[in-house]
C-alpha cells in the first residue's frame, strides 16, 4: 500500500512538473492568441456582412419591380444571421481579452456568456454551411455564394478551435478560488432558520 501511494505521489508531482497547474487544465491558448483570432473573426464577419448586403441589393435590383424568388436572396438573409450572431460572441470575447483585470469576479461571467454564445454560433455556421452547400447544388455556381461559403467555414474552424481552447480552461483555478471564496462568505442565508 505504501509503494502503491509513493508511486500517485511521484506520478502528481511528474504532472505538477509537465503541466504547472496554473489554470485548471492544460491546453489554454494565450491571450495574444486568443485576441488574434477574435480580430481575424471580426474582419472575417465585416466582410461576410458587406457580402451579404451587396448580394441582396443586386439580387433586388434584378428582381420585376422588387418581386424577388426568396430562395434566391437565402443566402444574403443567412449570411447577415451569422454575422449578426457572431458579432454577439465575438463582443464577448473582445470584452475578455480587453479586460484590465484578467482574474475579477465579472470575468466568469463573461467567459461563461463568450462560450454560449460561441456555441450557439457554431451551430448557426455549420446550419448556414449545409444551406449553402445546398442552395449551390440546386442553384448552380453563385461566386457571392461560393465566397460566403468559404468564409462561413473559415468562421467555423475559428470558432471551433477558439471554443476548445477556451472551453477547455473555463474554469481557472483564479475562477475557482473566487467561487470557493464567495460561497465562504455568502451571507444570504444567514438568520434564516428553516
Amino acid at each position: 500500500m505504501v509503494f502503491f501511494q509513493d508511486f500517485v505521489d511521484k506520478l502528481q508531482v511528474a504532472k505538477k512538473k509537465l503541466f504547472p497547474n496554473t489554470w485548471g487544465c492544460v491546453g489554454e491558448m494565450s491571450l495574444v492568441h486568443f485576441r488574434n483570432i477574435i480580430i481575424s473573426q471580426w474582419v472575417l464577419l465585416s466582410i461576410t456582412l458587406i457580402l451579404s448586403i451587396v448580394y441582396a441589393a443586386i439580387i433586388v435590383s434584378f428582381g420585376e419591380f422588387g418581386i424577388v424568388d426568396l430562395f434566391i436572396l437565402y443566402p444574403a438573409v443567412v449570411a447577415v444571421f451569422v454575422a449578426v450572431i457572431g458579432m454577439i460572441a465575438s463582443g464577448f470575447g473582445t470584452s475578455i481579452y480587453s479586460s484590465a483585470d484578467q482574474e475579477g469576479p465579472d470575468m466568469l461571467m463573461k467567459k461563461a456568456l463568450f462560450h454560449f454564445c460561441t456555441l450557439v454560433y457554431i451551430f448557426i455556421i455549420f446550419g448556414a454551411i449545409v444551406f449553402t452547400v445546398f442552395y449551390l447544388t440546386v442553384l448552380g455556381a453563385d461566386p457571392i455564394a461560393i465566397i460566403l461559403l468559404v468564409i462561413f467555414i473559415c468562421l467555423f474552424i475559428l470558432a471551433l478551435v477558439t471554443l476548445i481552447m477556451r472551453t477547455c480552461c473555463i474554469w481557472n483555478k483564479n475562477d475557482l478560488q473566487w467561487i470557493e471564496k464567495s460561497v465562504v462568505e455568502d451571507n444570504t442565508d444567514k438568520g434564516v432558520s428553516a
